[in-house]
């Protein structure tokens, strides 16, 4: 059976680095990208544009975090 996507990004885990990066803006998230070994648009869906890569060699993930009060 095939992983479910997660609801907002749009992604399964194994597209996910290790680590995740979350700036505050699509722009920031962008421009970290640019520093990952081969960055992988993984996805874009709404206000959310993650990249996965792997910056020395560690996989990585890029996206903007939510915008609100009670999100963790």
């Amino acid at each position: 059976m095939a992983e479910a996507k997660t609801m907002h990004l749009g992604v399964t885990s194994d597209q996910v680095g290790k680590y995740v990066f979350l700036p505050g803006s699509v722009e920031r998230a962008s421009l970290i990208a640019k520093h990952f070994d081969n960055p992988v648009k993984i996805a874009h869906n709404r206000e959310y544009l993650p990249y996965s890569g792997k910056p020395a060699g560690v996989p990585v993930t890029v996206t903007r975090r939510p915008i609100c009060r009670n999100c963790h």
